[in-house]
């Protein structure tokens, strides 16, 4: 749970940067869409199945 909130916390700033100065090209678009399939695959575990 620990790691999963330090994970979360270093790619917010990473996904806020990334938005700010690269969103207008092709390789920051994409590269917006890994940060938030890395943010999904950490909280994936925290939700629950039913």
């Amino acid at each position: 749970m620990l790691l999963t909130g330090f994970g979360l916390g270093c790619l917010l700033p990473l996904f806020v940067v990334t938005l700010r100065d690269f969103r207008h090209l092709l390789v920051g678009q994409i590269f917006l869409l890994v940060i938030i399939a890395s943010a999904a695959f950490l909280v994936d575990p925290l939700v629950p199945i039913e």
